[in-house]
């Protein structure tokens, strides 16, 4: 609708959300007009925008999302920046790990000798 209402002054920059012109939203502007007031009348307390990411990230990682699918949905480059930015919400997973090996090449017996 907003489309067809500019007509010629319509930008299709291909933007899942964008203004009614087709460009980019001010982000600024949503967060003003849009983003607070919704947690506002969802009685949550106000939190910037951009920690929704590292919540969006938390809970992968607590769910057991693979790194490599988190690096992913948060667009990083390498998986180093997933890693350095939330290395330590993963789960210490050594002595696990451990087990697992001494279980598959010596039938668990190190972990009885305390070993693992």
């Amino acid at each position: 609708e907003e489309r067809l209402r500019a007509g010629e002054e319509y930008n299709d920059m291909d933007l899942i959300f964008a203004t009614p012109k087709g460009t980019m939203l001010d982000s600024g502007n949503v967060t003003k007009r849009v983003y607070n007031p919704a947690l506002k009348a969802a009685g949550l307390r106000r939190i910037r925008f951009h920690d929704l990411r590292h919540t969006c990230a938390s809970l992968l990682i607590s769910l057991g999302g693979s790194p490599k699918y988190i690096q992913k949905q948060l667009r990083h480059g390498s998986i180093e920046m997933t890693f350095d930015r939330y290395g330590h919400l993963f789960p210490d997973t050594n002595k696990e790990t451990s087990k697992r090996v001494d279980a598959a090449l010596f039938g668990g017996r190190l972990a009885l000798t305390g070993v693992v």
